[in-house]
């Protein structure tokens, strides 16, 4: 799961239209940015409460659940939105 981050942003740059890339770039980063800066903050706060056991388990399974998530995406390489379109409908 090393380098996911890299798979959301060229996910992100790749599902929104032309006419609304720019936008659903912004939103798609705001968001990924805002939920690592909370993750940031609340693991430190469950270790040091003495959750360490659940919130690595937690975490755990959400970084399986990722994993399960990226591969059922369609391969994107040398296809247009079009194509890609197309294909998940």
């Amino acid at each position: 799961l090393v380098g996911s981050e890299m798979c959301i942003r060229d996910r992100i740059s790749e599902v929104f239209p032309t006419s609304v890339r720019a936008k659903g770039q912004v939103f798609g980063s705001m968001t990924h940015w805002t939920w690592c800066a909370l993750l940031t903050w609340v693991f430190p706060t469950l270790v040091e409460s003495g959750l360490s056991v659940p919130t690595f388990c937690f975490f755990a399974l959400m970084a399986a659940l990722t994993f399960a998530f990226a591969m059922k995406l369609p391969v994107t390489k040398n296809k247009s939105l079009e194509e890609i379109q197309r294909e998940l409908t």
